[in-house]
C-alpha cells in the first residue's frame, strides 16, 4: 500500500494480544479518485494492519483489500503465502 494514499476512515477496530500489543487493526475506508469533468469514483475498502513477527525485527504491514467479507487473519495468511511465492521467483 502506498504511504501517500488518501482515504476517509469510516470505522476503526483494533484487536490486541493479552499483553496489550496490537495484533490486527481494521480500517474501513472510502477512497476517492478525482476524474476530469466527470463525477468522482468512490470505492470502499479495508486496510488491515498487523505486526509481522516472523523476522528478527517486527515490522508493521498494512494491506489494502476490497474484500469486505473474508476474515482478516485469512487475508494475512493469503498475503504471507503470496510473498513466499514471490521470494521463490526472486531466487
Amino acid at each position: 500500500m502506498k504511504s501517500n494514499l488518501k482515504y476517509k476512515i469510516i470505522s476503526d477496530t483494533m484487536y490486541q494480544t493479552p499483553d496489550g500489543l496490537m495484533e490486527v487493526r481494521i480500517l474501513v475506508v472510502t477512497l476517492t479518485k478525482k476524474q476530469k469533468g466527470d463525477t468522482d469514483i468512490v470505492h470502499q475498502a479495508r486496510i488491515i494492519t498487523f505486526v509481522n513477527t516472523t523476522k528478527k525485527a517486527p515490522k508493521q504491514i498494512s494491506l489494502l483489500t476490497n474484500d469486505m467479507e473474508l476474515d482478516p487473519n485469512d487475508i494475512i495468511l493469503i498475503y504471507r503465502k503470496r510473498w513466499e511465492i514471490e521470494l521463490l521467483f526472486k531466487h
